[in-house]
């Protein structure tokens, strides 16, 4: 199983707060981290902390940050030849409260460098993969670029569209499989999602546009997957929260692992929906593990 990512990666600085901030207002943290971070980053590493073999189109920048992302994924094994290094490395600013929600500032700094020429120039990573695995935090024609050449490779595309924003119809069509969540579904499809059965008109509104499947990730109330033939609901895992930062990026990773091991797209949620779970009860967008290969067990034994 061979998954590309094409997306961002950052440095997060996490602050502990009792309340996030309101505007006007000053708030003392309790304590702050850096960790590795970026949607792409998050979920390259889930993937490879699975048992894929990772490869990565994105940049960093050619500072300290930059060299310690780099290091990390050589330790981890995921084939870097695809990283350019320019400028500055992207950084988010990121409040966690009490309950563990969050909100998140981007400053995408070398993010941005990631364009249609990187895409052309590491073409191999493409031809070599099984799986394409995309997001929207690198610049959107590239996103777009990036999913054209894909197809034309004949590639699985899987679209993970955050942070909402627009994409063409086109682009769209020749997506796989897209796993929106409720926020980002009503952005691309023009209707309101307040419940499952929102959701489901939601996701066959861009089924008849031509998307191939949907998974709408749903937070705290589970996951729906839709398909034209069928629709189908996992409850999400009952544990404590401690940061929901990075937890969409461990679903959308443990899905698109478990379908290029290849577990039907219903079993690879049930991973998903595990891997999710455990993520948001511990801190940080790349939980620290030796391996996260049990889930993809216990899932494979159900």
């Amino acid at each position: 199983m061979n998954v590309l990512v094409i997306g961002s990666i950052n440095m997060d600085l996490v602050l502990s707060v009792k309340e996030i901030v309101k505007p006007g207002e000053t708030t003392t943290s309790t304590s702050y981290t850096t960790n590795f971070g970026g949607k792409g980053s998050n979920q390259a590493v889930a993937c490879r902390h699975l048992g894929a073999d990772v490869s990565f189109i994105g940049s960093v920048g050619t500072d300290e940050f930059g060299d310690a992302i780099m290091e990390n994924y050589d330790q981890l094994g995921i084939e870097t030849s695809g990283i350019l290094k320019e400028g500055q490395t992207g950084i988010a600013m990121i409040q966690v409260n009490e309950v563990g929600e969050n909100s998140i500032v981007l400053v995408p700094g070398a993010n941005h460098q990631v364009s249609k020429a990187e895409i052309d120039r590491h073409r191999s990573l493409i031809e070599a993969c099984d799986v394409v695995l995309m997001q929207l935090e690198i610049p959107i024609e590239t996103v777009e670029y990036g999913i054209d050449q894909a197809k034309a490779l004949d590639k699985k595309v899987v679209l993970n569209p955050a942070p909402a924003n627009e994409l063409s119809r086109e682009a769209l069509r020749k997506v796989d499989l897209l796993t929106p969540n409720e926020i980002e579904l009503a952005g691309l499809s023009g209707l309101p999602v307040h419940d499952l059965e929102h959701a489901e008109a939601a996701a066959k509104m861009l089924l008849d546009e031509g998307v191939g499947e949907v998974v709408v990730t749903l937070g705290r109330h589970g996951s729906l997957l839709v398909t034209k033939e069928e629709s189908f609901y996992v409850e999400a895992s009952d544990v404590n929260v401690g940061d929901t930062t990075g937890a969409g990026d461990a679903y959308n990773a443990a899905l698109v692992t478990g379908l290029s091991d290849g577990l039907p797209i219903k079993q690879a949620m049930k991973l998903a929906t595990r891997v999710a779970g455990y993520t948001v009860s511990v801190k940080g967008a790349q939980p620290e593990l030796s391996s996260m290969t049990h889930f993809l067990k216990q899932v494979e034994n159900d």
